[in-house]
């Protein structure tokens, strides 16, 4: 049976530290030396995350975003005392996984079925059937099960890009790449309407929806060396849609 550490060094050599952004804090979290029987998949460290961890046995939980971001001044987090009490290790691949081939953009690509899928720095593109604006930003909404999806542009769709989470400031980079449609997580107002006017459909489907594929792809990557460590995922996203 691995160590957590044994997962991590797996995990570490996979999704590189050098692809983290410099302002980024990813990596191992809390570490422990116990054995990893069970590991918690999920998009957020939340409280209630690390606290069905704890109450039902697991040994590490695995997030993409970070459990400690900025430095801490205290150790009064209770996310953090619950970890450390119960010895259950965290680690979480955040802007490396981004930029991570595969990672979060190739598994948003893959779930929504595009085709011949074609890297261009942190963007994927790839191709659908042509389509209307409507009908493609349907599809996408029932792809990732995501509760709302906002749109806008001149209509036709057969070449999209994508990219999981704030995509806002890749919007002029999927136009200059051939895309008439770029599918993320969510952008300003103003960035929306800039990008329609341009020309370039854009489909904002919620930061949470659009990165939330790539816990597959975790467990995939950790099912292959380690068969005998079971892995669940943990749905953490916090909102309610009316």
């Amino acid at each position: 049976m691995p160590s957590c550490y044994d997962i991590y060094r797996y995990l570490d050599d996979l999704i590189p530290s050098s692809q983290s952004e410099e302002w980024d804090n990813d990596g191992l979290m809390i570490g422990s030396v116990a054995e990893c029987r069970k590991i918690l998949l999920t998009l957020d460290p939340t409280a209630s995350a690390v606290r069905y961890a704890a109450e039902n046995g697991f040994n590490a939980v695995i997030t993409h975003h970070p459990l400690i971001f900025r430095p801490l001044k205290s150790i009064s987090d209770e996310r953090v005392i619950r970890a450390v009490k119960d010895d259950i290790a965290v680690m979480s691949f955040h802007t490396r996984l981004d930029a991570n081939s595969p990672g979060v953009n190739d598994a948003l690509a893959a779930k929504l079925g595009l085709a011949g899928i074609e890297i261009s720095g942190m963007l994927r593109i790839g191709n659908t059937d042509k389509c209307s604006l409507a009908s493609f930003a349907h599809s996408v909404k029932t792809a990732l099960n995501t509760p709302e999806v906002t749109y806008g542009g001149p209509g036709k769709v057969s070449r999209v890009a994508v990219l999981g989470g704030s995509g806002g400031d890749y919007i002029k980079e999927a136009a200059r790449i051939g895309a008439d449609t770029f599918v993320t997580g969510e952008c300003g107002y103003n960035t929306l309407c800039d990008a329609a006017d341009a020309g370039l459909n854009v489909i904002c489907a919620g930061h949470y929806h659009t990165e939330a594929p790539v816990l597959s792809l975790l467990r995939d990557f950790i099912s292959a060396a380690f068969p005998q460590t079971v892995c669940e995922m943990y749905e953490s996203y916090p909102l309610e849609v009316i």
